[in-house]
């Protein structure tokens, strides 16, 4: 579940949960397809327009896409981190499936790092 209130900016990078269909019509987008928000809703109740790294766009409500918050902490910016430490204040972050990533990809040192530099005493 995710909460209501926190509406994703523009140029968070996301990865589809299923298959969708692009604006436009053609080939359907499969699930796993990776890509950034081009255009945030007003409220929680519409969808995001993203465009997925193929270059096709599509509609998407925010149960339709996962955010990679394995990108932000690799790349590292200030503004990726602000970007990580909002989707721990939100309750967004699923810590089980992060953890995996984080394995899978690599990051659990830089991810132990963030935490001790922006975490600390956070219970």
């Amino acid at each position: 579940m995710h909460p209501t209130h926190l509406i994703l900016s523009p140029g968070t990078r996301i990865v589809t949960r299923n298959e969708t269909n692009p604006i436009g019509g053609g080939a359907p987008i499969p699930g796993g397809a990776v890509g950034a928000i081009i255009d945030s809703p007003a409220d929680a109740y519409h969808a995001y327009k993203v465009r997925l790294n193929d270059g096709r766009e599509a509609m998407l409500r925010r149960a339709e896409f996962s955010i990679l918050t394995a990108i932000a902490l690799e790349t590292g910016r200030a503004k990726d981190y602000a970007q990580i430490l909002q989707f721990i204040e939100s309750g967004a972050l699923d810590a089980d499936k992060l953890d995996e990533i984080l394995k899978r990809h690599g990051l659990v040192e830089k991810w132990e790092r963030f935490g001790d530099k922006f975490l600390k005493g956070d219970s």
